[in-house]
């Protein structure tokens, strides 16, 4: 039986059950792709990302449709797992590639220690290697022909979110020029999810025109509307309980 797939069938089936049952879910996966031996995985600070990235993907799918509450008790789930873990290799082998704007940028939220960052070459090293001064460049590394991103090193929200501000690129507009090129739908998603972060944080929302002022700052024009709408649909997740 394989434990990621009963998950899936039952997030789909009765979401509330499935949630509750990520972390266990979790510990399964890992013991079924090490064999159950706990020393060797203590030996080496956690499990590889091969081993639970088909987790993250499975709630990924699914994570936009659930509920508030629902949305929290997964997050509380991921916590207890990586509260267990060294918070390096949760950045590095675990939140890096968590592709769902909304679960990524909930974490951020819930627990930012746990985010891996945009620009920190340890955890963004695909990022580190783009030439920002090279538009076309960029695109033909990180987009392909339907505007989706395709390199696997790296969580596609944060390639998305990094290419989508302004003080990545060195030449100005490149960030309005990758928005007209990426998925719309993606597109949608990310700007969602940076929102809920500019607003949801909690020392951004301590501020919420200095955040307003500072998104708009960040990303193209074309976007700012959708920014004005996703802060005022409200719907992320609330620090405090976390």
């Amino acid at each position: 039986m394989d434990p990621i797939k009963e998950l899936e069938k039952l997030l789909i089936k009765d979401p509330t059950t499935g949630v509750a049952k990520i972390a266990e879910t979790y510990k399964a996966a890992v013991d079924k792709h090490y064999h159950g031996d706990t020393a060797y995985l203590s030996s080496i600070g956690g499990p590889c990302e091969g081993s639970v990235i088909p987790v993250y993907e499975v709630v990924g799918n699914i994570y936009p449709n659930l509920t508030r509450e629902q949305k929290d008790e997964a997050l509380k789930q991921f916590i207890q797992v990586w509260d267990r873990i060294r918070v390096d290799q949760v950045q590095r082998t675990h939140t890096a590639f968590i592709n769902e704007p909304l679960l990524s940028a909930d974490i951020y939220i819930a627990g930012r220690n746990y985010w891996p960052g945009i620009f920190d070459g340890r955890d963004s090293p695909l990022l580190n290697k783009l030439p920002k001064n090279n538009f076309e460049e960029v695109k033909r590394q990180v987009l392909d022909e339907d505007g989706d991103i395709v390199p696997k090193a790296c969580s596609q929200f944060i390639v998305a979110y990094a290419l989508l501000r302004s003080d990545f690129w060195k030449n100005n507009g490149n960030n309005a020029e990758f928005a007209e090129a990426l998925n719309p739908a993606f597109l949608d998603s990310t700007i969602k999810g940076i929102t809920w972060i500019r607003f949801g944080y909690k020392t951004f929302a301590r501020d919420p025109e200095r955040s307003m002022a500072r998104i708009k700052e960040l990303m193209p024009e074309s976007q700012h509307g959708k920014i004005e709408k996703y802060q005022k649909e409200g719907g992320w997740a609330d620090y405090r309980n976390f």
